[in-house]
This record gives structure tokens, C-alpha cells and sequence, in this order.
């Protein structure tokens, strides 16, 4: 009878489990930020080019960390999805103060930028690049507007990845 019962109660946290995990799996957003979703597909494109290429100057920059055949630790990919939320909260920033990074900012980010980086990899790192440059160019009391509205933005993480720690405005493990 008792082994009955313990298999009826696996059945259910199976059966629990699994229908959760396919709830989970429709949602295609990492991150949301203020209704602007990053994709899980961008975040897995980034992790896959750097799982591929380690020693990259961005790989190098970010600290990444191989872990495995081709697959990047997990701290490493939740700083890489930090990095794409702030760079959405820097966007809207921009945004809402009338600012944009220029062509020259693009350009000058486009040079600065590894060579090795390819494709939509690319661009990502010449937008964060390019994003930077905008903040950088504007008043000094702005450029700390943005930093202080950090800790209130509208951040919600997919808890695979963790959680968004408004105190800080990083993306840390949950547990």
C-alpha cells in the first residue's frame, strides 16, 4: 500500500512538473523590460558564439566561462543577459531624453569593436557600444538620471536565468 502511494505521489509531481515545464516553454522572452521583451533566441545566439569562440576579446572581456562542450556557465549567461537589459534600459533611456546614438557614434563604435565579431553578434556589441557613447555624451546630471532610475526600472527575468535584484540592477541566481 505504502509503495502504491509513493508512486501515485510521483505520478503527480511528474505530471505536475512536466506541465509546468511546458507553461514555462511557450514563453519565448529571457527578459522583459518595461514591455520590451529579450528574446531566450538572442540570449542563446550570444552564449552559442561565445561557448564557440572562448577566446575572444569579448568572450575575455565579459569573463566568460566555458562549462562543457560548447556551453557557457551559467553566471556567464546571466551576465550576458544583464548586459542586454541594461542595454534596453539604456535605449529607452535615450529615448525618453531625445537622444540617440549618432552616426559618428556607430561608426566609431563599429571600429572599436572585435573583428571576429560577425552577423547579428555584431551588431548587438556595436549597439552596446554605440548605446554607451549616447549616455556618454550627455549632461553629466542625465548620465546620473539613468544611473539612479536603475534600481526602479520594470525588470522581470525568466527564473531559469534568475532573478532581477532592483537594489543593485543586476540579474542574480535565485536560491
Amino acid at each position: 500500500m505504502i509503495r502504491r502511494l509513493s508512486l501515485a505521489a510521483a505520478v503527480v509531481v511528474a505530471t505536475a512538473a512536466l506541465s509546468s515545464c511546458a507553461t514555462f516553454d511557450r514563453n519565448d522572452a529571457a527578459a522583459t523590460v518595461s514591455g520590451v521583451e529579450i528574446s531566450r533566441d538572442s540570449l542563446s545566439d550570444v552564449a552559442d558564439w561565445l561557448a564557440a569562440n572562448p577566446q575572444s576579446e569579448a568572450a575575455l572581456r565579459l569573463g566568460v566561462v566555458e562549462f562543457g562542450q560548447g556551453l557557457v556557465d551559467a553566471t556567464s549567461t546571466r551576465y550576458v543577459l544583464q548586459v542586454l537589459v541594461h542595454d534596453e534600459l539604456l535605449r529607452q533611456y535615450l529615448a525618453s531624453v531625445d537622444a540617440s546614438p549618432s552616426a559618428d557614434d556607430v561608426a566609431a563604435a563599429e571600429s572599436r569593436v572585435d573583428s571576429s565579431i560577425t552577423g547579428d553578434i555584431r551588431a548587438i556589441y556595436v549597439q552596446e557600444e554605440a548605446l554607451r557613447s549616447a549616455l556618454l555624451q550627455l549632461p553629466e546630471e542625465q548620465q546620473a538620471a539613468f544611473a539612479a532610475g536603475l534600481p526602479s526600472s520594470k525588470v522581470t527575468v525568466d527564473s531559469r536565468y534568475g532573478g532581477w535584484d532592483n537594489a543593485t540592477a543586476t540579474i542574480v541566481p535565485l536560491g
